[in-house]
């Protein structure tokens, strides 16, 4: 147990780190905003450089019953979707996250966010794609290359079932790297944890994180990707994931 809320410690840290301070340039102009219902953040992560976080206003989510649901997009094309509620006393038992991988890559850039009209924002993730949100619901509505459907939130026992609510599908020429839901920690950072590689056409390759990730060894709480461009994933999905088609 005392692990377990080690981890989610951990967990929580990322998803509430520090905002980077003040730098010249127009991304950090926009660091910390609230555009109606939705909170856009820029924030500098521990190895991996800036990175958009986006979710809920603190009015919007104190609605409905202190719950939440937020985004956080890596240079490296990582997405974790993250819920918070106060359904239990323990953050163990009252979060959870969903964590997937965009793919193929883009050139990385610094991630910034524009209104694009009255219910929406525009958010140019570091990784090089582009995603679209809600700024009446605070909520994801799609990304560049990808399909996005969701739940609402509600009782954290609901959201488990459903694993946060967030079903993201690759379109053709696109793959998408599945790491699943868990509870009080993150999935991508369990090695021997099963996950999936999908493309646009349904096909669907059953791996494990160990295949893709490994211990970051400049900490060995993190994890990373193992590949740094598609060359490298091209030669990794010819020989684990033949049948898959990204290209």
């Amino acid at each position: 147990m005392k692990k377990l809320l080690a981890t989610s410690l951990v967990f929580l840290g990322t998803i509430f780190s520090l905002i980077v301070p003040d730098r010249n340039s127009a991304a950090q102009d926009n660091k910390y905003t609230t555009i109606k219902n939705i909170e856009m953040k820029i924030i500098m992560s521990k190895w991996e450089g800036l990175y958009l976080s986006t979710g809920q206003s603190y009015d919007l989510k104190m609605s409905n019953k202190n719950r939440e649901r937020s985004y956080s997009f890596l240079p490296n094309g990582k997405l974790m979707v993250f819920i918070g509620t106060s359904d239990y006393d323990r953050m163990s038992k009252s979060t959870g996250s969903r964590t997937y991988h965009l793919l193929p890559f883009k050139e990385r850039r610094e991630p910034s966010f524009s209104r694009k009209d009255e219910s929406t924002v525009e958010g140019y993730l570091p990784s090089g794609y582009t995603a679209l949100f809600s700024s009446e619901t605070g909520e994801l509505l799609g990304i560049e290359g990808f399909t996005v459907t969701m739940t609402p939130v509600v009782h954290f026992d609901e959201m488990v079932k459903s694993r946060g609510g967030v079903e993201i599908r690759p379109q053709k020429g696109y793959l998408l790297v599945d790491y699943g839901w868990r509870t009080g920690e993150t999935s991508s950072n369990q090695l021997w944890s099963p996950s999936a590689i999908l493309d646009g056409y349904g096909n669907r390759c059953a791996i494990k994180n160990s295949d893709i990730s490994m211990r970051d060894p400049r900490d060995s709480d993190e994890v990373v990707f193992k590949f740094k461009n598609n060359q490298e994933l091209d030669k990794f999905m010819k020989v684990k994931c033949p049948k898959l088609v990204w290209q």
